[in-house]
Order: C-alpha cells, then structure tokens, then sequence
C-alpha cells in the first residue's frame, strides 16, 4: 500500500477532473512499466476510459484490451482511488498478460501482483460512499451556449461532440458545446464499452403463395406460417373471404 500512496504524489483535493484523469493514465503507466521490469516481458498498453458509471469503481477487461474508471468515486476518493483501485486494476490487465485470461479473476496470481509488486491492499470491494455515484440517471456534464450552462446526460454530450450545432439552446438560440475538456472525452468515450447492436437483416423477407379457396385470390404467407402449415399441418382462414385452408392451398410459388 505505502508505493501506491506514494505514486499517487501530493494531497489531490484540490485538482480538477482533468488532472486526475491524467494522475490516473501516469499510474497505470508506471505500474505497467514496473511489471515489465518485474517479469521480464513485454505488456501491450490497455485503452483506459473514464466512462464507468454506478457503484463500480473500476473495472478490467478479461483480456486486459481496456480498463475502465468511475470519475465520480475518483474525484470524490481522490487518494485512496488512486492508492488501491489503479493498482487493483492494473493487476487484471497484468495477470490477463502475463498467466492468460483463464486465470482466476481475483486468484493467487492477483493477489501477489498487487500484494508483493504493487504494495497494495489486495482487497477485492472498495469501501467508498457510493451516494451519488449510484444515482445513474442523475449524472450531469455541463454544456455552455450563449446565455448559460446546461447540465446534461452524457448520451446528449456524445451527440454534441460527434455532430457540432445539433443542439441548441431554447433562450439565446445559440448551439451547445462541452464547457471543459472533461466533458469533451465524455461525449468521446461515450457507448465505447458497450456491445454493437445486431444489425437487421437486409432485404425482403420469404413469401409463400396460398390460394384462397374461396375466390383464388393469392395469400402471400411468411416463412414462419408456411413451415407451420407445411410441417405441423396448421391451417389458417383467409382474409378475404374467412375460408380455411392448409396444405392443399399452396401454390408452390414463393418470392
């Protein structure tokens, strides 16, 4: 514990958001560096983000690709964040490196990481007032117009910075942007960690023809109901005329 109190320098109550973010990047760089030296190899570096909401403090990818860090408990436990959650996040991405992500989360190989390389308490759960970092949906960033601040959801700041002039505000009529550089790697970092949505299906789906055995009229039918009708022997009503039909019905034409 005493290195990672160390590495974190000076009393930190008074820094900006900014600056901690950049307090945090140099940590994971020297520790990083520090296993290097430790294990004799070669770490590639993980993308680190500021984009963790909740009662999280932080968190690693299993391989060790990316780490993430809540920047409300960090400005609010300055310190010890910098003391124990870094050097706890660092070691995932060391121990995913070095003995394969396989490896126990918060195994043996974890804990001498943190314990024996970093100095650090090899803790798993921090123990910080959570209050206003589990208020998800009240988390606000600032926006500046013309006339004032707005304090927004960091989904509208993503859309400001990916398309400048989208928003504007409803007194001055001017267009919103970021009032700082934390606001700004907000809306950059926004949805990174999130998985991609499936795209849809592209073109037409299959249809069936029916003939309707009332008046003829074709009834286009979805793959869904034709395998029903042709497997299971489901048999439907027409809309046109109400007349039941199944089987017998089919055109043998599909588009």
């Amino acid at each position: 514990m005493a290195q990672g109190a160390r590495a974190s320098g000076t009393t930190t109550d008074s820094l900006s958001v900014d600056a901690l973010q950049q307090r945090v990047r140099t940590l994971v760089e020297e520790r990083l560096t520090q296993a290097e030296r430790h294990f004799a190899r070669k770490i590639p570096r993980p993308e680190i983000r500021f984009d963790l909401t909740g009662k999280t403090a932080g968190q690693a990818e299993r391989g060790g690709a990316f780490v993430r860090f809540n920047t409300v408990l960090l400005r609010e436990n300055p310190e010890d964040f910098l003391a124990r959650t870094v050097p706890h996040e660092v070691a995932h991405v060391v121990v995913a490196r070095v003995y394969g992500p396989a490896t126990r989360p918060h195994g043996r190989e974890w804990k001498a990481v943190m314990r024996d390389l970093f100095g650090a308490d090899p803790t798993r759960c921090h123990q910080y007032d959570v209050t206003n970092a589990a208020r998800r949906t009240q988390a606000r960033y600032p926006l500046a117009c013309g006339c004032m601040t707005h304090h927004v959801t960091a989904r509208l700041v993503a859309q400001v910075v990916r398309n400048p002039g989208s928003r504007i505000c409803r007194k001055c009529r001017e267009p919103l942007a970021p009032a700082d550089a934390a606001t700004r790697q907000v809306g950059k970092e926004y949805g990174k960690g999130r998985p991609a949505r499936k795209k849809a299906a592209s073109g037409r789906q299959r249809r069936f023809a029916y003939a309707c055995p009332g008046c003829g009229q074709d009834l286009w039918l979805s793959t869904t109901r034709h395998n029903r009708i042709q497997r299971d022997g489901t048999r439907y009503q027409s809309g046109c005329c109400r007349a039941p039909f199944g089987t017998e019905a089919f055109t043998g034409r599909q588009a």
